[in-house]
């Protein structure tokens, strides 16, 4: 099977699975041909405000 046919079921088939985690955006292909499922941008934030209290209170 081809990449042309692949990516498009590939992605279907991500998009339907990161739907059950609710922490994370729905998958992105980049332009180099990556597959992206990133973390949601509010939890991201928490977690380095998180971070930065915690090297900031040692």
């Amino acid at each position: 099977m081809s990449d042309e046919k692949q990516e498009p079921q590939l992605m279907a088939l991500l998009t339907e699975v990161v739907k059950q985690f609710s922490d994370y955006d729905p998958p992105r292909l980049r332009k180099d041909g990556d597959i992206v499922i990133p973390l949601d941008a509010v939890l991201k934030n928490r977690r380095r405000i998180k971070i930065l209290a915690e090297a900031f209170s040692e």
